[in-house]
């Protein structure tokens, strides 16, 4: 299949035939994307002062984050790169995989069923065969997932990740700081149709009390907005805003009480995270 090239993709190319470390990204309901270029294969850890692009680990406690330094930016418009509209094929697991999976399932409900933990988020790895191209499946995610921050990054010392998240995890001012409790899911076909069952809601309202408590163990006095439906591609979700006045509190501080939340990670959140 032909695709456009736009400028953007043409100072990619050059960039990666050089190997070097880049992030292209895009973030929800924006029509704007950015293209980040590193010039050297430097690995590059992020401090206080750091500016650029940051990649944190899931478990940020012990490694600082990765960060992409922008020296040189180009932008484009999403609705460019997101032209491609042929839709992302679902992968299939293998079999092992899929016990191994299994088997992880089995020891949390296990769990669950002795009260050690209430919800647990599993993730899995699914090993494909066949080639690829994962820029051109960057630019299909543009166009699947207009309500989520879309994300490609490489570098050569670590590898390539893409991904896809309708969770914003903060918006932050001097003044203000604002975060988003998502949880539940469903799969219907229009807004119309989601009727929200107490699983989900109860789900969403454990996101909801743990970063409240979050905030609160820092001095603040977190405000939380309406209960309201959002989609996110071909799902929707049940999320609340809340909000707060910083205080003076430094943007570390911030993030440490808030990731992971039990929306990815479960709850009670210290003995989902020892599980995982």
């Amino acid at each position: 299949m032909e695709v456009k090239k736009t400028p953007l993709d043409i100072a990619l190319e050059d960039h990666r035939s050089k190997d070097l470390p880049w992030v292209c990204f895009s973030l929800p309901h924006q029509n704007e994307v950015k293209l980040v270029l590193q010039s050297t294969q430097e690995l590059i850890y992020a401090d206080d002062q750091s500016t650029g692009f940051l990649v944190a680990p899931f478990d940020n406690a012990s490694q600082k984050p990765l960060l992409f330094r922008p020296d040189a930016q180009w932008d484009a418009r999403r609705s460019l790169l997101g032209d491609v509209t042929k839709p992302i094929q679902q992968m299939a697991l293998s079999k092992s995989a899929r016990k191994d999976h299994e088997a992880r399932v089995e020891q949390a409900l296990q769990a669950i069923n002795a009260q050690a933990l209430t919800k647990v988020v599993l993730a899995r790895s699914i090993e494909c065969e066949g080639a690829y191209d994962p820029w051109l499946l960057f630019r299909r995610m543009l166009h699947t997932y207009p309500a989520a921050m879309v994300a490609i990054w490489s570098h050569p010392k670590v590898g390539m990740w893409l991904c896809a998240t309708p969770e914003r995890l903060l918006r932050t001012s001097k003044q203000l700081m604002e975060t988003v409790a998502l949880a539940g899911t469903s799969s219907v076909s229009s807004l119309e149709e989601v009727v929200w069952g107490e699983k989900e809601i109860q789900e969403q309202r454990w996101v909801t009390q743990d970063l409240d408590n979050s905030l609160r163990s820092l001095g603040l006095s977190p405000v939380i907005h309406p209960l309201e439906t959002i989609q996110a591609g071909p799902l929707f979700h049940l999320a609340q805003t809340i909000s707060a006045e910083r205080d003076g509190i430094d943007l570390d501080k911030l993030i440490s009480v808030l990731h992971p939340s039990p929306a990815i990670a479960g709850w009670p959140r210290a003995a989902a995270l020892k599980m995982i």
